[in-house]
C-alpha cells in the first residue's frame, strides 16, 4: 500500500490552487511570487506573495483562512491536507502538504504519512493494521485512531481524527491505551 500523489492528480492541483491564491492575493492588495509543488510520497504546494507594506499577522491569518477554505475544496476527494503552515512580514508564504487518500474504517486515510509510519511500529503496541479507524472517547469526544506520527528526535505521537475529519495530536505516547494498544514501558537507567 502506497501513499504516493500521482503526477496527474498534483499537477491539476496545483493549478486550481495557484489560480486561488492569485485571486486572494490581489483582494488583499499582495502580489503573487514563486510558486513550487512536489509529489510522490507527499503533496507539497508552496507559493509566496510581496507587499509594499509588511503583512500583518492580521492580513496573514485572514489570507490563510481563505487560501485553507478554497483548498480544502479543491482537494476533497483527491488529498488529504496534513499541514499547512505559513510565514509573514516582509511578504507572505504559505505552503500546504497533502497525503493522498484511501479511506478505511470511519473515514481514516490508510494512504496517510500517519497510518504509514503506525503501520511500521504497530508491533511495538501490540497492534495490527485493523486498528486503524478504532473508536475512542477522548476528553468526552468521539476520536477515530489515525495512526502516528514520529518525529526526528525519535519522539511518538498518538494521531485522532474526529467526526468533521479533523486531525489531532498527543504527545503523550501512551494514549494509544486507549485504542486497544498497550503502553509503552519506559526504562529508568542510574539512581
Amino acid at each position: 500500500m502506497s501513499n504516493a500523489v500521482e503526477k496527474s492528480v498534483a499537477s491539476e492541483t496545483s493549478s486550481a490552487l495557484l489560480e486561488s491564491c492569485k485571486q486572494i492575493f490581489r483582494a488583499h492588495g499582495l502580489v503573487a511570487g514563486k510558486t513550487s509543488s512536489k509529489y510522490g510520497d507527499l503533496y507539497q504546494f508552496k507559493t509566496e506573495a510581496f507587499c509594499n507594506d509588511s503583512v500583518s499577522r492580521d492580513l496573514a491569518k485572514r489570507i490563510t483562512e481563505e487560501i485553507e477554505v478554497e483548498a480544502k475544496k479543491i482537494c476533497q476527494g483527491k488529498l488529504q491536507i496534513s499541514n499547512i503552515s505559513t510565514k509573514y512580514g516582509d511578504g507572505y508564504s504559505i505552503t500546504i502538504k497533502a497525503d493522498g487518500i484511501e479511506l478505511g474504517r470511519n473515514g481514516i486515510n490508510l494512504a496517510s504519512r500517519y497510518a504509514q509510519d503506525f503501520r511500521m511500529t504497530a508491533w511495538r503496541y501490540d497492534m495490527t493494521d485493523a486498528d486503524l479507524g478504532k473508536e475512542a472517547q477522548i476528553n468526552g469526544k468521539t476520536v477515530y485512531f489515525a495512526g502516528v506520527e514520529i518525529k526526528r528526535n525519535g519522539r511518538v505521537q498518538i494521531v485522532v481524527q474526529d467526526a468533521d475529519g479533523k486531525i489531532s495530536m498527543f504527545t503523550n505516547e501512551n494514549a494509544i491505551v486507549r485504542f486497544g494498544g498497550k503502553a509503552i514501558q519506559t526504562i529508568s537507567v542510574g539512581r
